[in-house]
């Protein structure tokens, strides 16, 4: 009899420490769940804008997958209330720029509209950047815009990201010109 119970007591024994190998086998495979959204650049509008000048005050382009346009109608500019309407400009022009849309800076495709430094408040001007972005989600997709007003001056709100875009926006300006 003393065999019997000490049989079922070490079968028992067995099982549950079974059980709990089991347990800590299944809590180690889990994975933890991605939590990185797929975003995808579709559009960014940049340019540079002067309060106080008499020709030439606004020059913008705006940039997606297939094409680089430039706004010819803008006179005057209001980063706040901006709607972009412009004209295609030559393949050769989107070929030495397109790279921009792969170089935005983190900052610029989360962030909150934003300024940074005091454009033009002194008359040195101010870029204007505006990235457009599809982000995956539940039951499709969702399009989110966000507008930048940068100082040509560095300030120090100006991460070494921005820095660095903004004298690529004013290399492709230039190239574009």
């Amino acid at each position: 009899m003393l065999f019997v119970l000490n049989f079922n007591l070490q079968n028992m024994i067995i099982k549950q420490i079974s059980l709990a190998l089991m347990l800590l086998l299944s809590i180690a495979s889990c994975k933890k769940e991605e939590t990185t959204t797929n975003t995808t650049v579709q559009r960014l509008v940049f340019g540079t804008y002067f309060g106080e000048c008499l020709t030439n005050c606004v020059t913008i382009f705006a940039l997606d997958s297939a094409k680089v346009q430039q706004d010819t109608l803008i006179n005057t500019f209001i980063p706040i209330n901006y709607v972009f309407a412009g004209v295609d400009l030559s393949n050769d022009k989107f070929v030495q720029v397109k790279h921009l849309l792969t170089e935005i800076p983190t900052e610029l495709t989360t962030t909150p509209d934003k300024t940074y430094g005091c454009p033009d408040c002194h008359d040195q001007g101010g870029i204007y950047v505006e990235v457009t972005i599809i982000q995956a989600a539940l039951g499709g997709n969702v399009l989110t815009t966000h507008k930048y007003a940068i100082d040509t001056d560095n300030t120090t709100d100006q991460s070494s990201d921005i820095l660095s875009f903004k004298t690529k926006i004013l290399t492709a300006i230039q190239q574009l010109n």
